[in-house]
């Protein structure tokens, strides 16, 4: 943790809504007892919604990477150790894929091989295909 890092924010009493913030403070010194160091981060409070002892889930921006390929962790599926994704072709018939992948965050993998830029994947329903399965394609916006 570093001053000027970014934080992203969830509170507990405004579930729908996410907020901004950065560090602006690292302690030097652990505390003895927890072992943990302090950090204060600050956040725009215009209109006055977050209060003191609220419960917030806090996520810290460690590393920015542009022109990644993310896919949903539903999308992945594991055979005999390898990770593999039901891809799509133009006739909409079902192709296995082996993929690498690292955690991108919670719910999404980065693609480090396997996938390219506009290829459709199943992330739904991708139970109990097969190879050569012709699919019906439903997008959802």
């Amino acid at each position: 943790m570093s001053v000027g890092q970014d934080a992203k924010i969830a509170l507990a009493a405004y579930p729908n809504d996410k907020f901004n913030g950065q560090i602006y403070y690292v302690g030097s010194m652990a505390d003895a007892i927890s072992k943990k160091f302090p950090i204060k981060i600050q956040l725009d409070n215009k209109d006055k919604k977050i209060k003191a002892g609220m419960v917030a889930q806090i996520n810290i921006i460690t590393a920015k990477q542009k022109n990644i390929l993310v896919i949903p962790k539903s999308a992945v599926f594991i055979e005999n150790g390898i990770k593999k994704v039901y891809s799509v072709d133009k006739n909409s018939i079902i192709k296995i894929k082996n993929v690498k992948t690292e955690i991108a965050n919670d719910g999404e993998l980065k693609i480090i091989e396997g996938l390219v830029e506009g290829e459709e994947i199943v992330v739904k329903g991708n139970y109990k295909l097969k190879e050569g399965d012709k699919v019906n394609i439903e997008i959802k916006k």
